[in-house]
């Protein structure tokens, strides 16, 4: 058994990471919310995954890693997983809109 016990700053510093997941997770979900929206715009299905898009939002968030000295494939690998479930569930939503027609 580990008998570690975590100094103050550790329980600071985690706080701190406990608030800032709590609005990550909020703007996640708000994000999904808003590919739910885009559903319906979109004519075909074929029209869900566009691949320039993802392309366009890969290159607008990946600079944002220099900002704070972090490595661009993080940021990237993070977007590029999110992009992919977004799209999942975009498909299944759009099916679901046209599922008689």
């Amino acid at each position: 058994m580990n008998d570690f016990q975590p100094s103050a700053a550790l329980l600071a510093l985690r706080q701190e990471i406990d608030a800032l997941d709590q609005e990550l997770a909020t703007l996640l979900c708000r994000r999904l919310l808003l590919i739910h929206r885009a559903a319906p715009l979109k004519p075909l299905r074929e029209n869900v995954r566009l691949e320039d898009r993802i392309e366009e939002i890969i290159r607008k968030v990946s600079p944002l890693a220099d900002q704070f000295g972090i490595e661009r494939r993080y940021l990237e690998t993070i977007y590029r997983f999110l992009i992919e479930e977004s799209i999942a569930r975009e498909t299944r939503e759009w099916d679901k809109l046209h599922q008689n027609g």
